[in-house]
């Protein structure tokens, strides 16, 4: 056999390493999938071998490797690095070393990935213009993409654009981090003519640096020009754009420089940025759509969060907080040509507040041309040193929006409203991607935009962190919506600061909550502005839902310095829908006022198309065109228990209005009028009225009915009308079930005759004022000597009365909401002179007072009995004989008392005889 010869051993060595390298950076089932892998070793080597290999379409490096050097992509391409090092992100490390670009795309219409990467260190600051320009990664083909994904570029640099990346294509980044760049235009990146689309990306410590040749730095972490731009889920922090030594305000756009293209921004924060101009945004000749984006701590001269130079800016549900502009304004705008003169800012849902110097500044022009800078729209400007400024125009009529100066809403608008404090907590992360101000309970901003005005619930369905608007009926004003978690409002809810606004997002809380709620008031609640006009104007948003007013006594009054003569706010307390269902209890509604003549000015205190329950309480001092009170409307059910009604004023009802279904039982209706028709108490004008037990009294009106004018259906028990012109008159039907009390006779009684089941008619019941006589509400008494009292003969009667005193008191039950209670003898203390004369306190008016004299104590005689009708106080006997006890006896029916006994005595009490 022919023996083969034997090659030099450094041949087969170098034939082993080519082999092994080659089998490094070969594809795996190449003709499948062209999947080339890098590992440990030699990784440098292979790489390049890997890059150099056409039928490499993936590189996956698949260790903890540094690769240097420049290198040239020509073919579509992903290199791919490995996840792996101490905080979870890359572990494959692309170094420039500080001697050049460390990728450079090399062809037209190329698709280039790198995925989990970092790029340090790249640096062409040694190569003069064009050639300079991309420190890390340069794409200057007008064609293909170029894809960013979970990778990191840092400590890039070049004299000229694109610290970390330069492209004129399409360039997208996703999750993916930037620091530490530095360039003259765009730190991080400069896009030109291309798209830019970048997510979830973090800019942080870039910077622009003016060169010596030109003295602008633009865009410390981003310039844009001339292109589509889309930058979502993102933040800019501590980024700077910086002008050169010889002019230093020449620094434009500390996060992101935009000119000529379009920009269309969403969830992105921008944090301590600076550039004297724009230190969060700097725009010239472009337009933007910024929404749910906050500019807070970034610093400038003029523009601290946006400057907008011949551009526009859509700004929604965008939050502009604490930066500090030295000279003009946290926006700032400019317009220096005639064509870009439509072009404007607006701020729609936005919020802008506390930031250094002025808010908003609006320069004029070097044109001679009077335009519109900013337009706002259901957004807040507060608490600058001029919230805002400048010779432009600043629109506000949009309306629904806030200021706390007054110089941001000159031009008018619906709802605007200039506060001394907007009510607005700090900033914080209260849910959602970027940080946001939550209105406070009490803050002006909450709850004033109605459904479909302005965008509310339409073209705004959402605030800055993404929660629905509105949350409670009407929307907020400024970038944020509270819901009622965020109110802190569950129920059973306890009132804190006694304000409107907190009832109203409790009312509303529990309109939308489901259930059956009850609020619980701790002081008294003054309204003094309209939160509703769906039906009227309303102080408090309306009853959709089962809600209960525990009132403990307080009062919710409209304020009470307001007239009601057109010259303040006019409006109801509540308006209840059909499906609305409100209990008040031990609570007044006061100085409620609706202006107008129609059928929106029914109900001065309540408009009910639902069921209201009124329980110990008071609707009192109220007026309204018809129902100075209470309008109970055609579907509405209302039931008034141990309530007082009083001194309201209407043209027709007075008092109340009913129109479906309505029971007062132990309530007192009082003191109402009608001014220019008819029934000054109670019109029941359609539907049943019921009255049980209860007292209409000293109520007016010119025409008809000054206590009751019945239209339909009215059932009467127990009850007392009386002290009215013209107390009850009948139009329809009267169901006389027993024991009524009427004043008048005839057709003044309702067609009631004397005695008819019980009733009596034609006589004075001997009332007193309307007062405090004990209980929640106010009453009015049954006097001495009232025929009223015990003149109950059927069954029926209450347990207790409109105080809650039990029936009945003695024997039967009074007609009427008052129970006049049984007396109690007091033990009385008499005194005796030997003049004769003596006298006794107190005088119990209603008992029976008996002066007794006897030799023996207690065993009585009856010497002097006193009627309490005509007794005066004092008397006086013949003598007082002596040798003989003298005592009074009480006697009040139910009770008796009797004083101790006194006298003169001839003889010695010896103790124990």
């Amino acid at each position: 056999m022919k023996q083969r010869p034997i090659q030099p051993i450094k041949t087969v060595i170098i034939a082993l390493l080519l082999s092994w390298l080659l089998l490094a950076a070969s594809p795996t089932h190449a003709e499948v999938a062209a999947i080339c892998n890098v590992g440990a070793a030699s990784a440098q080597t292979a790489f390049e071998l890997a890059l150099a290999d056409s039928s490499c379409a993936t590189i996956n490096i698949n260790a903890y490797v540094t690769i240097t050097g420049s290198h040239t992509i020509t073919r579509n391409l992903e290199i791919k690095g490995t996840v792996g090092n101490i905080d979870g992100g890359p572990a494959v490390i692309f170094d420039g070393q500080n001697n050049g670009r460390i990728f450079t795309i090399g062809a037209d219409n190329l698709t280039i990935t790198f995925n989990n990467l970092i790029f340090q260190n790249g640096n062409t600051t040694s190569l003069s213009g064009a050639a300079g320009y991309g420190g890390a990664i340069r794409n200057s083909w007008t064609n293909g993409t170029v894809t960013i994904k979970d990778s990191v570029v840092k400590n890039n640099q070049t004299e000229g654009w694109g610290g970390g990346i330069y492209n004129k294509n399409t360039l997208v980044v996703i999750n993916s981090e930037f620091s530490q760049n530095d360039a003259q235009y765009g730190g991080a990146i400069y896009s030109d003519s291309g798209s830019l689309e970048v997510d979830h990306a973090t800019f942080d410590n870039n910077t622009a640096t003016a060169s010596n040749s030109d003295n602008f730095g633009l865009g410390g972490a981003i310039y844009f020009r001339d292109g589509s731009s889309t930058i979502t889920n993102s933040t800019f922090s501590q980024n700077q754009a910086t002008g050169a030594v010889s002019n230093p305000n020449s620094g434009f756009g500390g996060g992101i420089y935009v000119e000529l293209g379009t920009l269309n921004m969403d969830t992105t924060t921008f944090t301590n940025n600076s550039a004297p101009a724009g230190a969060g945004i700097m725009m010239a000749f472009a337009t933007a759509t910024i929404n749910t984006t906050t500019f807070s701590g970034n610093t400038g001269i003029q523009g601290a969060a946006l400057n907008v130079q011949d551009a526009r800016a859509d700004v929604s549900n965008s939050t502009i907080s604490g930066n500090d502009a030295t000279a003009n304004g946290t926006i700032y705008t400019v317009l220096t040509a005639a064509a870009e003169a439509t072009d404007i800012v607006t701020l729609a849902h936005t919020t802008v507040v506390n930031n250094g110097g002025k808010g908003i500044y609006a320069n004029g022009t070097d044109i001679g041309l009077t335009y519109t800078a900013v337009r706002l729209q259901n957004s807040i400007v507060a608490g600058h040193t001029a919230d805002c400024d400048g010779p432009a125009i600043i629109d506000a009529t949009l309306g629904y929006n806030l200021d706390s100066d007054g110089r941001c809403l000159s031009s008018g608008g619906t709802g605007n409203a200039t506060v001394g404090d907007v009510g607005l907590n700090a900033l914080a992360d209260n849910g959602g991607p970027t940080p946001t101000h939550l209105p406070t309970l009490s803050s002006p901003a909450r709850d004033q935009i109605p459904a479909g005005t302005n965008g509310c619930g339409t073209t705004y369905t959402d605030d800055q962190r993404g929660t629905s608007r509105p949350q409670l009926g009407l929307c907020d004003i400024g970038a944020v919506e509270v819901s009622c978690t965020e109110a802190g409002v569950a129920f059973p809810y306890t009132m804190s600061s006694g304000g409107e606004t907190e009832l109203n997002t409790a009312l509303q809380c529990a309109n939308v909550n489901g259930t059956a709620d009850t609020i619980t008031l701790t002081s008294d609640v003054t309204l003094t502005q309209i939160s509703d006009s769906s039906l009227g104007n309303s102080g408090l948003v309306p009853i959709t839902s089962e809600i209960t007013l525990q009132g403990n006594g307080y009062t919710i009054g409209r304020d009470s310095s307001y007239s009601c003569d057109g010259s303040d706010p006019a409006f109801r307390h509540l308006l209840i829908t059909a499906s609305g269902d409100l209990t008040l209890n031990n609570l007044t509604l006061s100085n409620g006022c609706l202006l107008g003549s129609d059928a929106t000015a029914y109900g001065g205190a309540i408009h009910n198309s639902g069921t209201l329950t009124l329980s110990q309480s008071q609707l009192t001092n109220s007026r309204a065109y018809v129902a100075g009170a209470l309008w109970n409307g055609a579907t509405g059910t209302a039931t008034i228990e141990q309530s007082t009604i009083s001194y309201n004023t209407a043209g027709s009802g007075g008092g109340i209005i009913n129109s479906n279904n309505l029971l007062l039982r132990n309530s007192t209706v009082s003191n109402n009028t009608a001014t220019s028709l008819q029934a000054g108490g109670i019109w029941n004008a359609n539907g049943t009225l019921q009255l049980l037990y209860s007292t209409v009294a000293a109520n007016t009106a010119p025409s008809r009915g000054g206590g009751i004018l019945n239209s339909s259906t009215l059932i009467l028990q127990g009850s007392l009308i009386a002290d009215n012109n013209k107390d009850c008159e009948n139009d329809a039907t009267v169901t006389n079930n027993g024991d009524n009390f009427i004043e008048g006779t005839g057709g003044k009684a309702c067609g009631i005759g004397n005695g008819g089941n019980g009733s009596i008619v034609g006589v004075d019941p001997k009332l007193g004022p309307l007062q405090d006589n004990g209980g929640a509400t106010p009453t009015k008494a049954l006097l001495a000597g009232s025929p009223a009292i015990d003149a109950v003969t059927g069954s029926g009667c209450p347990a207790v009365d409109q105080r809650g005193v039990a029936r009945p008191q003695e024997g039967a039950c009074d007609m009427g909401a008052y129970e006049a209670e049984a007396q109690v003898a007091t033990t009385p203390t008499l005194t005796m002179s030997a003049d004769g004369s003596y006298g006794w306190t107190p005088d119990q008016s209603g008992c029976t007072e008996s002066l007794y004299r006897s030799a023996t104590p207690y065993t009585g005689y009856a010497w002097l009995t006193d009627d309490p009708a005509n007794y005066d106080g004092s008397g006086s006997l013949v003598s007082v004989e002596t040798n003989y006890f003298y005592y009074l006896y009480v006697d009040c029916d139910s009770s008796t008392a009797q004083s101790d006994a006194v006298g003169e005595f001839t003889f010695a009490i010896v103790p124990g005889e």
